[in-house]
């Protein structure tokens, strides 16, 4: 299983060994923002907004390349397992960014390769 690297806490410090669900469930609630799974019909939809306005269909990016957050799944757990991913790497403007755990860990490590070949 896929897990990833995210600031949970605000601190803008990253921490690592989350799931996707985790992930996704503090992106869609970071600054105090309001989500949930509704089921729509045939389908599950996230819907998000501000505590006392009108919830709307939540997107994973700007129009007109991002995807809405729906899945035709049978049930709320699997409906979850196919749009968190789609949630931790969502192109939100101003929402703290995920990355899977390997990629962090390859990211230091050529970070400190840099260093290295600063000082030597």
């Amino acid at each position: 299983m896929t897990t990833y690297t995210y600031p949970s806490d605000g601190s803008g410090v990253a921490r690592s060994g989350w799931t996707a669900r985790e992930v996704a469930e503090m992106r869609l609630g970071h600054d105090g923002q309001r989500y949930e799974m509704r089921r729509d019909g045939d389908c599950w939809q996230v819907y998000g907004g501000q505590w006392r306005g009108r919830m709307s269909p939540l997107w994973s990016g700007p129009a007109p390349h991002g995807r809405l957050l729906l899945s035709f799944a049978e049930t709320e757990a699997e409906a979850w397992a196919e749009i968190a991913p789609l949630v931790v790497f969502a192109d939100w403007h101003r929402v703290p960014e995920a990355m899977a755990d390997e990629d962090y860990r390859q990211m230091l490590a050529e970070l400190a390769a840099d260093d290295e070949s600063e000082e030597g």
